[in-house]
């Protein structure tokens, strides 16, 4: 079987996490990575910012038929802006001939590289927590209305005109 067919059988997810945190608290979360071929897979996780996310562990070997579970520790975030990160999670069948002793060998040191390969891509959106005024602000019903007392000023005037004409 051809590896472009074997990779359609693997799969990652979740692949977006949304993020809300203040004076930088980092979170763990989990992937899970699914093999429902009858290969072995072999995976590797590449960070967008080694400062803010640190998948654990980078390379391993899924067996067939099986899944497991990678963590990310994402966080650190101090920007008042929402800001993206992501980790790239990339799959490739194990080679049949390979001799290697760690799951890293197979993406660096291997003889001949490993050319089919299937990408995800765990997005991790950071939406910044709203300072309290502005989440009072927001939450008051009647905080964007105008004062009524501006427009009582309009119908007191209209009714003394009324009597003075009596």
């Amino acid at each position: 079987m051809c590896d472009h067919v074997i990779l359609q059988e693997v799969f990652a997810d979740p692949l977006v996490w949304r993020l809300r945190s203040t004076s930088g608290q980092y979170y763990i979360k989990r992937i899970h990575l699914d093999n429902k071929a009858k290969e072995s897979i072999t995976f590797y996780l590449h960070s967008s910012n080694t400062g803010r996310v640190f998948p654990y562990p980078k390379y391993g070997i899924l067996p067939p038929e099986s899944q497991r579970y990678v963590r990310v520790k994402v966080g650190g975030f101090s920007a008042s802006a929402p800001c993206k990160e992501y980790v790239i999670v990339a799959f490739a069948v194990v080679p049949k001939n390979a001799e290697y002793k760690t799951a890293r060998q197979l993406w660096s040191e291997f003889d001949q590289p490993l050319l089919v390969r299937k990408t995800f891509t765990v997005q991790f959106l950071y939406e910044p927590e709203i300072d309290n005024l502005a989440k009072d602000f927001l939450e008051e019903p009647l905080a964007l209305q105008t004062p009524s007392s501006h427009f009582d000023s309009d119908e007191e005037s209209k009714d003394e005109s009324n009597s003075l004409e009596k």
